[in-house]
């Protein structure tokens, strides 16, 4: 039997704000992603032998980058550790497959869908003594497997040229959200790991991980604005300490029944986030 000190007052301070924080992912995924389960267990699964399901696996990959870990070998160190597989299930309901099982299904999860577009543009639209030019871009997104067609279109006006030679860059560019360029710098130099491959040799592999990365960001940037979490940014708090905290909180703390109710009903409570 294991026998731990009695928490210190910082102790108990870190294992109140990793509790907060789990509540925050839980609340997340509940309400932002209440089908993402359903539609992973979907996906094509080619394999002949199936230890895990495929939505184990994937939603595997994605905790891998929800936790911020710093490589396949950090996660897996972490699966060794008994509280935090425990605690991974109590929460998620989902069995924790190593990164080597995740990875022989992403070597061969290749997209479902193949899209196309096609351009039109008008140029020289006189608009209160000012030309503009009307830029549409068409797409039609086929699925792979039944021919399922779905159409949708982009429109923009621009006062830039338009031409044959850059309508595409135009349209491209249009769809780009403006921040970008700050959502790869924070999964390059913020615990997403961007620069390291997660597999040196199945280019299928590598844009797979890569889509568990962006999603396992989308989530946590929801988490970090909410209202409960920018309530523990006070006293030169850092958002990198409190993912610190949680990944501590996982490792250390065993969830008992009785809060995993309280994670249901919290779940099911509106949530705020702020857009700063």
């Amino acid at each position: 039997m294991t026998h731990y000190k009695p928490l210190s007052k910082d102790a108990k301070s870190a294992n109140a704000t990793g509790r907060i924080v789990l509540y925050q992912v839980k609340k997340v995924l509940h309400c932002h992603f209440p089908t993402i389960l359903q539609q992973v267990s979907q996906l094509s699964d080619i394999r002949s032998y199936k230890e895990y399901r495929i939505e184990e696996l994937v939603m595997g990959g994605i905790m891998l980058f929800l936790f911020k870990s710093t490589s396949r070998n950090d996660f897996d160190h972490k699966r060794k550790d008994s509280v935090f597989v425990k605690n991974d299930y109590q929460v998620f309901r989902l069995r924790l497959p190593g990164t080597e099982a995740m990875d022989d299904i992403l070597k061969v999860l290749d997209k479902s869908h193949q899209f196309t577009m096609q351009y039109k543009w008008v140029k020289d639209i006189d608009y209160q003594k000012r030309k503009l030019n009307w830029v549409e871009g068409v797409q039609t997104k086929v699925h792979i497997a039944s021919g399922e067609q779905t159409i949708t279109k982009f429109v923009y006006i621009t006062d830039m040229e338009v031409n044959r030679d850059n309508i595409i860059q135009l349209v491209e560019h249009a769809r780009s959200r403006w921040n970008i360029e700050e959502s790869f710098n924070t999964q390059k130099n913020r615990g997403y790991q961007l620069h390291h491959k997660f597999n040196r040799k199945n280019f299928t592999a590598i844009k797979n991980w890569h889509s568990l990365r962006l999603i396992a960001h989308l989530v946590n940037q929801l988490i970090e604005k909410s209202h409960q979490f920018k309530e523990l940014l006070v006293d030169k708090e850092t958002i990198k300490n409190l993912w610190e905290i949680f990944r501590a909180f996982f490792l250390l703390v065993e969830i008992e029944p009785t809060m995993i109710e309280q994670l249901n009903h919290i779940a099911n409570e509106r949530m705020q986030v702020r857009r700063c």
